[in-house]
């Protein structure tokens, strides 16, 4: 009796976090096709011109893509701005002084910093830059290095900040690469999207959509008011937009596409990046999200808007698929020890029922998401399969983060530069596949057995180890437009 009523804890302590994240997304889905876009602001910028500091922290960067973005800004159509670049802890002057040189020849609008030994990944450089801005800058874009800017980026976004109670203006991203020429892009675009999609229109209904890192503007009275970035967390985006809502402010999501970025180029770089953001969001619902249960709520919208914003952090949380992983592998192993009875039968139909609502509910988002993209029957399960594909690294990313503070942080590949990677990228989730399948079909003393849930179970958390394979397999040729 004691060791089914653990057993059913064990289960229900993983079930109950999972299962309001799915209710969640629900709910920001419908939120979400409900929302009305916004396109333009309705301000006349004749009528108000800021001035605007745009910064872009860099480490490590490849000096072309860098100054692509330097080239893209420079052609901004607003009279008052200057470009502020931090370079940190970058050691290779070839790498650092191309970049540096470009600035200096154009000091009217681009101004560089290269600072050694600075604490706080992009987060201490912007805040850096933060304490270096001229005393008559009002507002701080923020743009990351990869990033090709349109024109119109400020004289459509900054009209919005005639309103003081807004704090932030973020614009969503697209893609350098084309998906629809194949390639590693084709895998992933949509997973881009689900977070665009469905999290900021619904956000941007209650004036709470985050800031997410680039394409975005900040008030700097507001981030300055609320202690400035905090390096401690890798996702420091998402934790400065918390404690900006806390502080009143609110912010606008303009669905117009004014940058484009480089998404990861390999299997490599997109687990690692996901890790890291996943990571990020963990440490912010570890930290934030019990005080604000039990904080005490106010009468104007402002709790809401923060509850709201701590359902961002859920969009790659996985919390179920790790302990599954180890649960089905104990019961089996308990099954092929002889032990078998209504204990084991209801822990594996409980575990069945959950991955049938997971595999379900992110049907459905991605079924959303590929009609409201126009993307075809295959694209959209190509990412299907993708999103599929993180399991088992944003597993490790939410329970790592659960017991460790923090880690250093480690910039996605996004240029290709790292060849011979392939298996090494997927030989965890390779060595998972072939366990569990292993188990899967193995016998007692070579003998046949009855046929349990354990098994089908078994094989399918081994399947969705191995989707990371499929795609490796499937994005091993370069294509004209996207490097592997």
């Amino acid at each position: 009796m004691a060791g089914f009523v653990l057993a059913i804890t064990a289960i229900f302590v993983v079930a109950f976090p999972t299962m309001l994240n799915r209710v969640c997304k629900l709910v920001l889905l419908i939120l979400a096709k409900r929302s009305t876009k916004v396109r333009k602001s309705s301000g006349e910028l004749l009528e108000y011109l800021p001035r605007v500091v745009i910064q872009i922290a860099i480490s490590n960067e490849p000096p072309e893509i860098v100054q692509e973005t330097l080239i893209s800004l420079e052609q901004l159509d607003y009279p008052r701005f200057v470009v502020q670049v931090i370079d940190n802890n970058t050691t290779d002057t070839r790498l650092w002084k191309p970049i540096e040189d470009f600035c200096n020849q154009r000091p009217d609008r681009f101004v560089f910093f290269h600072v050694e030994k600075l604490e706080g990944f992009k987060a201490g450089a912007l805040q850096y830059g933060l304490e270096r801005i001229a005393p008559d800058v009002e507002l701080i874009g923020i743009v990351d290095a990869d990033n090709v800017v349109d024109a119109r980026f400020l004289r459509d976004v900054v009209p919005f900040f005639k309103d003081p109670s807004v704090g932030i203006v973020q614009t969503p991203l697209g893609f350098l690469r084309d998906p629809g020429k194949g390639g590693f892009t084709s895998w992933i675009y949509l997973i881009y999207r689900y977070y665009l999609s469905i999290y900021m229109p619904a956000c941007h209904r209650f004036r709470c959509a985050p800031f997410i890192g680039g394409m975005g503007i900040l008030r700097r009275e507001a981030l300055e008011t609320v202690g400035g970035w905090d390096g401690f967390y890798l996702t420091e985006d998402m934790e400065l937009s918390g404690r900006l809502f806390r502080a009143g402010y609110c912010s606008h999501f303009v669905d117009v596409h004014y940058g484009r970025t480089m998404p990861p180029a390999n299997m490599q770089g997109f687990k690692k990046q996901h890790y890291r953001w996943n990571f990020g969001n963990t440490q912010i619902l570890r930290d934030y999200l019990l005080p604000l249960l039990t904080r005490k709520r106010s009468g104007n919208g402002g709790w809401l808007r923060r509850m709201l914003h701590m359902c961002c952090p859920g969009v790659y949380f996985n919390i179920y698929f790790l302990p599954f992983i180890v649960i089905a592998l104990a019961v089996r192993i308990a099954e092929l020890s002889g032990y078998s009875g209504e204990l084991t039968a209801f822990i594996c139909h409980l575990m069945l029922f959950l991955l049938a609502v997971e595999f379900a509910g992110e049907a459905i988002i991605f079924v959303t998401l590929g009609w409201s993209e126009r993307a075809g029957i295959i694209p959209t399960l190509k990412n299907y399969i993708a999103w599929w594909s993180l399991s088992y690294n944003n597993s490790l990313s939410t329970w790592t983060a659960l017991f460790q503070r923090t880690r250093p942080f480690e910039i996605t590949d996004k240029n290709g530069s790292r060849h011979g990677t392939r298996l090494k990228s997927v030989l965890t989730e390779l060595s998972l596949c072939t366990l569990l399948v292993s188990v899967a079909v193995a016998t007692p003393n070579w003998q046949v057995v009855s046929w349990t849930f354990t098994s089908p179970l078994l094989l399918c958390l081994g399947a969705i180890c191995g989707t990371p394979c499929i795609i490796a397999l499937s994005t091993t040729r370069k294509s004209t437009d996207d490097e592997y």
